[in-house]
């Protein structure tokens, strides 16, 4: 499954729908930080693409989410600890280089692209490179 995490999905409706053609039936899109991490703890997500400013569930105290800028962040180490061989897309708005070396990438496994940056076709390729398929 293709695990897909942006509060505001409706403005993801471009590349979404080319991944879903691309991948039908693989394509899961989620607003809630939380389901998300579950999601990522249960070991059934292949790939996932993540924005790093969500809003801050109930359960993450405001400060240690930066009020939500890190919120994203919480889900990726989610993945990271319960799935370390999935890959993952940062995509995001924020341009900021410093966070996305705070995230330590890991070679072969994590990409970013920038949302106004990057084409549907453009995210879809990545897609294929980190899935093999």
């Amino acid at each position: 499954m293709i695990l897909v995490l942006d509060d505001e999905p409706g403005r993801l409706t471009p590349w979404t729908k080319t991944l879903k053609k691309a991948y039908p039936e693989e394509v899961e899109i989620l607003r809630d930080p939380e389901q998300a991490r579950e999601r990522c703890k249960s070991g059934h997500v292949d790939l996932l693409i993540w924005d790093v400013m969500l809003p801050t569930p109930a359960e993450f105290d405001e400060a240690d989410t930066d009020y939500g800028s890190r919120t994203g962040r919480v889900v990726y180490q989610a993945l990271r600890y319960h799935a370390p061989q999935t890959p993952s897309i940062m995509f995001t708005n924020v341009l900021d280089e410093g966070l996305w070396d705070s995230l330590e990438p890991r070679p072969g496994l994590d990409r970013r692209h920038r949302k106004p940056h990057t084409t549907p076709a453009e995210l879809v390729e990545t897609v294929r490179e980190l899935l093999g398929r």
